[in-house]
């Protein structure tokens, strides 16, 4: 996994718009969020801040009655699975081509067996 940088402009910016929020991370290489006491916000504005190369997703941690819903803010660098996932499409559209090409092969072998020979 590529490691990921966090400009502390973005993170200012974040604090000027959100107020207080803390920041963790996790084993797998993802940061998390948590804007207030676990408030909800609008997940486009937080993408508009970083970086379009990271990927930002909003996950609800928990539902209570009595606090409401708690919501935090995965942040991630998903390059090398966006390259991974580019090539395995490559090679699937590759196999589909030549498929398509063995078909068209063989329907014109068929054709035009009565033809030639």
């Amino acid at each position: 996994m590529a490691k990921m940088r966090i400009d502390s402009k973005i993170l200012l910016k974040l604090q000027e718009i959100f107020g207080d929020y803390q920041v963790g991370s996790e084993k797998n290489g993802r940061l998390y969020f948590r804007f207030g006491y676990w408030q909800h916000i609008d997940i486009n504005l937080i993408k508009d801040l970083f970086p379009a190369y990271l990927s930002i997703e909003e996950f609800i941690v928990d539902e209570d009655d009595d606090t409401g819903i708690a919501y935090i803010y995965y942040v991630w660098d998903d390059r090398n699975n966006k390259k991974q996932w580019n090539k395995k499409k490559e090679r699937d559209y590759k196999l589909f081509a030549w498929s398509i090409i063995g078909l068209v092969v063989s329907i014109l072998y068929i054709l035009l067996d009565k033809y030639i020979f």
